[in-house]
């Protein structure tokens, strides 16, 4: 195989970026989001206000359990719906009761009740999908902002394809690089995929499972062909 340029545009684990690396990839990785915890009065407020619990990044899902562990609050009646995967398996690893899961964002909210809205948080950040901030315009479901995401500026070298792990990744990557209609890219799930193909992007490739590890597989199955 003639070698391939990836960009990534998070800082892959090492033995992911070795495992590309071993099968003749050149990786160049970055970190395009920067994150911040926004730990507010009214976060404790609505954790002891509310049962249910939306939880659709692993940021949130670390926080709300940071939080859980440090306030003396009733978790029995206590609930979360949450995205699949690792998200799910940390939730329920803390003894979390998770009732619904789904591949995305959107997906999820519709399977909450109208009846339940009042009940209910989203535990997010500053930069949210259109087809979720719907629901905080027109529904009781709580929004809380648990975390700040911040666009860091990177130029990357020519490639010949993108690894993205969210939409606000594809935000902050397309704010100072260019991305041909025609490249090859891979995300990490639907959500994204779906994100970047409203953009007028076609050629996508997605991993079975949403894994960071699976992302490299499917990179590497995809060009071994």
């Amino acid at each position: 195989m003639e070698k391939k340029v990836v960009v990534s545009t998070r800082k892959l684990r090492f033995e992911n970026k070795y495992l590309a690396q071993q099968e003749g990839f050149e990786i160049y990785d970055y970190d395009f989001l920067k994150f911040k915890e926004q730990s507010t009065l009214d976060f404790k407020k609505v954790l002891a206000e509310k049962n249910i619990f939306i939880i659709t990044s692993m940021h949130a899902a670390n926080i709300l359990l940071s939080e859980r562990n440090t306030q003396e609050l009733d978790w029995a009646e206590k609930s979360c719906y949450c995205l699949q995967g690792k998200i799910e398996k940390r939730l329920r690893a803390e003894k979390v009761k998770v009732v619904n899961t789904a591949s995305n964002g959107t997906d999820l909210f519709k399977m909450i009740e109208p009846k339940h809205f009042n009940t209910a948080a989203y535990l997010t950040s500053n930069i949210r999908l259109e087809t979720i901030e719907k629901y905080k315009a027109h529904t009781p479901v709580k929004f809380i902002e648990v975390y700040h995401k911040e666009f860091v500026k990177h130029i990357v070298p020519e490639n010949d394809c993108v690894l993205f792990f969210s939409p606000s990744q594809i935000n902050a990557f397309l704010l100072n690089n260019k991305l041909e209609l025609t490249q090859q890219t891979f995300c990490i799930g639907k959500t994204t995929a779906d994100y970047l193909r409203t953009k007028g992007y076609q050629k996508i490739e997605i991993p079975e499972v949403a894994t960071e590890e699976n992302l490299i597989n499917k990179l590497i199955e995809r060009y071994k062909q």
